[in-house]
């Protein structure tokens, strides 16, 4: 679908994203350490979870970025999943893991 993009926050925080104002794009919060009120998705992104949000996934452009182990994992998990390496976009977050600062993968 033009124009529509799903975009999933993995999160240990509760906030209104100002992502989520967009009409164009479908944002899903996940959060890995919920308070007991919490009603929405919980745990990391998983195949199962791109699987469900996002049907059509291997024709979209993913793009991931924070710590370099959790970038990693996300681009390992979508290579398996089929998605081609051209639609993979992704950067680290500078000043995590010995990551030095404005270091990019993709």
């Amino acid at each position: 679908m033009q124009g529509m993009y799903i975009g999933f926050i993995y999160s240990n925080l509760l906030k209104t994203h100002d992502l989520a104002k967009n009409p164009n794009l479908k944002v899903i919060i996940t959060i890995t350490k919920p308070s007991q009120n919490w009603k929405g998705l919980t745990g990391r992104i998983d195949r199962d979870m791109i699987e469900k949000y996002v049907p059509d996934y291997d024709e979209r452009v993913f793009y991931s970025c924070g710590p370099r182990p959790m970038v990693d994992t996300m681009v390992a998990m979508l290579g398996k999943m089929g998605v081609p390496e051209g639609q993979l976009r992704y950067e680290y977050f500078s000043g995590y893991l010995g990551v030095s600062g404005g270091e990019s993968a993709q």
